[in-house]
């Protein structure tokens, strides 16, 4: 009679996982033209659920239209400015008002009331230098019924802030210096303004003046770029800023003070254009093809993803990019691809000597997935492998 030998001579126990990390994917799906014809898109905007485009007639040095549409790129509304608007420069939009920033020549400012669906101005600002030079606007930003425009004049190569009523007219202005940026923060009427310094100011507009609430100190970073997002429930806004020093996220809680600030991106010189807010956390845009998904905002975490170049906005509800590109607007959505997890189990026994027996398995599973979600992943597979082994011994 023959014995087969069941004690184990030799066991060799190997549990290979496989697995990459699952990077996002904007895919490229709607895209949104002017119905003009001889209509070029000059800027577009997000505020909200709603994109505000403006165009302008590439025939002549007068006409441009703004257009608004909602998330799926459909037209909700369109105002046409008839005179003295050869390009749209800058919009913000709050409540019932959209301002509107064109070039001709100089600057010429309009209002679009949405509630009468009339368009009024222009304001015209000129160069201080006179005939010859240009004042050109650069940012808008609307706090309640004013509107802060930040303007670049040629002359002495500095920038000016130029606020104006409804109507609208100026109401003030004031040299502001060589470098500014200036941001409506959304979901608010409050203001982001930096004038050069090594502060960024956090401002109510609501009166027609720079009703200063806090500053951040950047120290001596040279500031790209600033936006904002307001979230309501803890009262708090949350700022974030390029500089040639980093990407930064700074929380500021109304009536307490700055309760962290923190730097999200080493990349220098990055121009956030818009912060819209995700679940537990926030979506910060720039216009440099990157995005940053900020979760966490007790102690942040920042994950970078690629996003199309030139982006304006973000729509989480379903995980939506919208960019500029050339003369059409474009909507991404954001693609997951699939996670492939394999573990390969093998076991080297003698039972006839030389009979060797291999057991594989392949599971794929749906990402994304972060490091420390692919080990435990790892984990399992490992503690299937053994499972899986002790049976064959059991054979």
């Amino acid at each position: 009679m023959k014995v087969r030998y069941l004690s184990l001579a030799v066991l060799v126990l190997a549990a290979l996982v496989t697995a990459s990390i699952v990077s996002a994917e904007w895919t490229y799906e709607l895209s949104y033209t002017v119905p003009y014809t001889d209509y070029g898109i000059d800027t577009a905007v997000m505020v909200g659920n709603e994109i505000l485009v403006g165009a302008s007639n590439t025939s002549t040095q007068e006409d441009a239209a703004v257009f608004v549409l909602d998330v799926n790129l459909s037209e909700v509304a369109s105002y046409n400015i008839t005179s003295q608007a050869d390009t749209i420069a800058a919009i913000d939009a709050r409540g019932d008002l959209i301002a509107v920033g064109a070039i001709y020549g100089n600057t010429t400012i309009f209002v679009i009331n949405r509630t009468e669906g009339s368009v009024y101005g222009p304001a015209l600002i000129e160069s201080a230098g006179g005939t010859g030079f240009s004042a050109q606007v650069e940012k808008l930003a609307l706090s309640g019924e004013y509107i802060y425009a930040l303007v670049y004049d040629n002359f002495d190569m500095n920038y000016y802030l130029y606020i104006l009523d409804k109507t609208p007219s100026v109401v003030t202005s004031e040299p502001v210096g060589m470098m500014a940026d200036i941001a409506r923060v959304e979901n608010s009427d409050y203001l982001l303004y930096w004038n050069g310094s090594n502060l960024i100011y956090i401002v109510d507009g609501t009166a027609g003046s720079l009703n200063v609430v806090d500053s951040i100190d950047v120290g001596t970073a040279v500031v790209r770029a600033v936006a904002g997002y307001y979230n309501d429930t803890e009262n708090a806004i949350y700022v974030v800023y390029g500089s040639d020093m980093g990407t930064y996220l700074v929380k500021y809680v109304i009536g307490t003070g700055i309760e962290y600030s923190t730097q999200i991106g080493t990349e220098a010189d990055l121009v956030p254009t818009f912060v819209a807010a995700i679940p537990n956390g926030l979506y910060v845009v720039t216009e440099n093809g990157y995005g940053y998904r900020v979760t966490n905002l007790t102690s942040p975490t920042a994950e970078v993803e690629a996003i199309p170049t030139y982006a304006f906005g973000y729509y989480y509800g379903s995980e939506y990019i919208y960019a500029l590109y050339q003369n059409e607007i474009r909507r991404f959505a954001l693609e997951v691809a699939a996670v492939t997890t394999t573990q390969t189990v093998t076991e080297t026994q003698l039972v006839y000597e030389t009979e060797t027996e291999t057991v594989t398995e392949t599971t794929t599973v749906e990402g994304p997935y972060t490091t420390t979600d692919l080990a435990i992943v790892g984990i399992v597979c490992l503690l299937l492998g053994a499972a899986i082994a002790y049976v064959v011994r059991k054979r």
